[in-house]
């Protein structure tokens, strides 16, 4: 962990965009809101932040009681991303190891990338993820790819709600970048700095 920090100041000082991925598991999820307060604190703005809900797969599979009940981590969550869009610390929810809308209510659908990846998520991972019944009744039930079938046989989905047509926050037709701008000037950073490291003949 303390060459993890030390690494990333250090790619802070060179210029060198990053970005940090924070699973979000039983361990830690009631300590979101005071991990983005230090973090921060030690990195400002400059480092983004992805959330990810801990998959059931590999040696997590092993370990299910890894995996708590989105119902339970919600208000934490929501908590930790209040303060980063307090800050103006870009941050996103990671929906093919993350969040389903339904439980990103009251104006965070804007900050996941649901929108963006929907159709990488639906061709790679429908065989591994389940919906329940009331998922039929969802207004994206399309576009959602549901959770992961062991989360199900864990928790149940009694913690799910459908969706009206007036809930959901995004346009599924306009998709939006949760980034805000951001990965764009990501990119054109990268892009001018292969540029000039390259040695141009001519």
């Amino acid at each position: 962990h303390e060459k993890t920090v030390r690494s990333l100041h250090n790619f802070q000082q060179l210029g060198v965009k990053c970005e940090i991925n924070h699973v979000v598991s039983e361990l830690n999820y009631r300590e979101l809101p005071n991990f983005v307060r230090w973090f921060h604190e030690r990195f400002g703005s400059d480092v983004h932040i992805s959330f990810a809900f801990v998959s059931p797969l590999y040696r997590a599979k092993e370990n299910m009681f890894l995996v708590p009940k989105y119902s339970d981590v919600m208000p934490y969550l929501k908590e930790a991303m209040d303060l980063l869009r307090g800050w103006d610390h870009p941050f996103v929810v990671l929906s093919r190891a993350g969040i389903p809308w339904c439980h990103l209510r009251g104006g965070y659908m804007q900050y996941s990338d649901l929108t963006q990846i929907a159709n990488e998520a639906h061709s790679e991972d429908d065989y591994k993820k389940t919906k329940g019944s009331v998922c039929e009744e969802c207004s994206i039930n399309d576009l959602c790819v549901g959770v992961f079938k062991e989360y199900e046989e864990l928790h149940g989905m009694d913690d799910f709600k459908a969706l009206t047509a007036d809930e959901v926050e995004v346009s599924v037709k306009k998709p939006i970048n949760p980034w805000y701008g951001v990965k764009p000037n990501q990119i054109e950073h990268l892009v001018r700095w292969e540029h000039e490291r390259v040695d141009w003949v001519g």
